[in-house]
C-alpha cells in the first residue's frame, strides 16, 4: 500500500450500499488478480471510493433523481467480506457518491444533456438509509447519469447574456 493513503475509505455502491473500510484491510500482498474489499450484489458495482476522514456529511444521488445527505456517525468500519449498509433506498441505481467540503457544489448531468448545480447544504440532513429528496425532476430531461463535486473556482457559468459571474 502507498504510504500516503488515508487510514480509512468510504465505498459507495450502485445498489445504495455504503461501506467504511480501513485501508490496512486492503493490504493483501502481491496477488495477480488483486483482492476483494467488498462483497457486491449480483448487478451492483462500486460507484465511488473516497477518503474517509471523519466527514461532516456524505452525499449520494440516484438515477431516478433522488439525493440524500447524511452524517455517517453510525457507519462503523467493516471487514473485506462485508457488503456494507444501506446508504439510500432507491428503485434506480446510485450514480454519484461523495464527501463534499464546505465550498463544494454538486454538479449533476442527465442522459439527455441537462446539467444542474446544487449546493449540497441545501439537501436536508437525514438518517442513513432513507429515500432522500428530489434533486432533479423526472421526465423529459432523462435519467440522472452522473455527478461530481467541484468548487466555485472550478466552474464557469455562462448564461444568455454571456455573463461569467453567477447571479446572487
Amino acid at each position: 500500500l502507498e504510504p500516503d493513503l488515508p487510514p480509512e475509505l468510504l465505498l459507495v455502491m450502485s445498489d445504495g450500499q455504503v461501506k467504511r473500510i480501513a485501508t490496512s484491510d486492503c493490504d493483501g500482498g502481491d496477488r495477480k488478480g488483486g483482492i476483494s474489499i467488498v462483497k457486491l450484489a449480483g448487478d451492483a458495482r462500486v460507484v465511488a471510493v473516497e477518503p474517509f476522514d471523519a466527514p461532516a456529511s456524505v452525499v449520494i444521488a440516484t438515477s431516478d433523481g433522488q439525493g440524500i445527505r447524511f452524517v455517517p456517525d453510525d457507519l462503523r468500519p467493516m471487514g473485506r467480506g462485508a457488503a456494507g449498509v444501506r446508504g439510500i433506498k432507491t428503485e434506480g441505481s446510485v450514480v454519484f457518491g461523495g464527501i463534499p467540503s464546505a465550498d463544494d457544489w454538486l454538479l449533476l448531468a442527465t442522459t439527455k444533456g441537462l446539467g444542474k448545480r446544487v449546493d449540497p447544504a441545501e439537501l436536508p440532513e437525514q438518517g442513513r438509509g432513507g429515500k432522500g429528496v428530489r434533486v432533479l425532476p423526472p421526465g423529459r430531461w432523462g435519467a440522472l447519469h452522473t455527478g461530481a463535486l467541484t468548487s466555485d473556482a472550478d466552474v464557469l457559468v455562462v448564461d444568455a447574456t454571456d455573463n461569467a459571474e453567477p447571479e446572487s
